[in-house]
């Protein structure tokens, strides 16, 4: 009798950014999106089987999205982005789907959905700038990893 060996799943990271929470403003702009992202995958391996959701709460932040290859969601209103991320790590099966989630924001609204991923096994780790992270997430979280743009950046932009 041949018995199959069960194969693991591939290895795939959930990657949800609050683009707003991490360059501290809700007027975004492209430039500063991708001087954020590529510092950000500097930072933080992006695999070929990975998803990238960014969201914002704006229609002109929606527009400066399209430098990013990912999927955009915009959710208008105070804490828009936050609930639109929100109902992505709560509602789509991201356990079963995913190994790893990659939480950008250092809101504190995530802590109950990133302490029941970490739960049901999810490695989580959560990137933001240091002034914004909630203690209540960085103590849901698997492993947390602080950086903002350079002020060289910040300058010039």
């Amino acid at each position: 009798m041949i018995h199959s060996q069960k194969q693991n799943p591939p290895q795939r990271t959930l990657h949800v950014i609050d683009i707003e929470n991490q360059l501290g403003t809700p007027r975004v702009t492209a430039d500063e999106i991708a001087e954020w992202f590529r510092e950000y995958a500097s930072r933080v391996a992006i695999g070929p089987l990975d998803h990238i959701v960014i969201a914002v709460g704006t229609v002109d932040g929606l527009v400066e999205l399209t430098t990013i290859n990912c999927r955009r969601l915009v959710k208008l209103g105070v804490n828009g982005a936050d609930l639109a991320l929100l109902n992505v790590l709560t509602e789509e099966n991201v356990a079963r789907r995913f190994n790893r989630v990659n939480l950008a924001s250092g809101d504190a609204i995530f802590t109950p959905a990133v302490a029941e991923l970490a739960g049901a096994g999810v490695i989580v780790t959560v990137i933001s700038r240091p002034q914004s992270l909630a203690a209540r997430l960085r103590m849901a979280a698997t492993a947390t990893i602080t950086f903002e743009l350079t002020a060289q950046y910040k300058e010039a932009a």
